[in-house]
């Protein structure tokens, strides 16, 4: 049976999808041993097979998909095109190829997560995919409050004065609660480079020690956080399209989780 506090995060976050909220699937991979060759040829082959499929292929370094790979698929689906997507005949025949042709050099999955994107708390638009990205992924614990809830909101204003391009996501699942938190390095990792200026910002916005009051109230909440940095495999992705046409709607990894 699942906790309450779970149900109520799930809750929570699924209530804009009903507004149409964009939701995208993240998959983790490890490539069998040499079989490297092999996989970017069939992966290869297959995107140009099915041209209209946005798809995202990003290596891993860090955290605990570190060497990986992590397969971005649905993007920008609402949850009503997932529903029109399942009985389709392209959705099948994409996902027997997938499996058939390229599913053969990878491990078994590494993990998988439906993402809601959250543009109440976001910086940045949903379609801007960058080559390089450093994710947080943010264990919870409990169903957040509303303290915690307004500091993403707080936090939103500061990474916009401060000119970082930021994509929060929480996940769709009723098990372990989590936020993503996608940061964009559209000058690649030399950003990072140059001092954070996000506290002196934030204290500038919310008054002098408001970023570590911030800080203590999210640690109530967050027991874990996996950092991983994504750099994009151009020659195996097929960037998303501003609006999604309906014959691109594959869906190939849905039937996958």
């Amino acid at each position: 049976m699942k906790k309450p506090y779970q149900i109520l995060f799930f809750l929570f976050f699924t209530y804009n999808a009903f507004a149409q909220v964009q939701t995208l699937n993240l998959n983790f991979y490890q490539i069998k041993a040499q079989k490297t060759e092999q996989f970017y040829h069939s992966l290869r082959k297959f995107i140009t097979k099915y041209p209209s499929n946005p798809l995202l292929v990003y290596s891993v370094e860090g955290g605990k998909h570190h060497h990986q790979i992590a397969i971005l698929d649905n993007i920008g689906l609402t949850w009503k095109q997932r529903d029109s997507i399942e009985n389709t005949r392209l959705y099948s025949l994409i996902a027997r190829d997938f499996k058939k042709n390229v599913l053969p050099y990878l491990t078994e999955e590494q993990g998988g997560e439906i993402l809601l994107y959250q543009k109440n708390f976001s910086s940045s638009v949903f379609n801007d995919w960058q080559s390089k990205i450093r994710i947080n992924i943010l264990s919870i614990k409990f169903s957040p409050s509303e303290k915690f809830l307004d500091i993403f909101s707080k936090n939103k204003n500061a990474f916009e004065k401060s000119s970082i391009s930021m994509s929060i996501f929480s996940n769709a699942g009723l098990g372990s609660s989590k936020f993503f938190m996608f940061r964009k390095f559209p000058n690649g990792w030399e950003e990072l480079d140059n001092p954070n200026p996000l506290k002196n910002i934030f204290e500038h916005l919310y008054g002098k020690g408001s970023y570590e009051e911030s800080s203590s109230i999210l640690r109530e909440f967050i027991t874990e956080n996996d950092i991983i940095f994504f750099t994009l495999i151009p020659e195996l992705s097929k960037i998303p399209l501003t609006k999604i046409p309906q014959e691109s709607l594959g869906g190939f990894l849905l039937i996958l989780l």
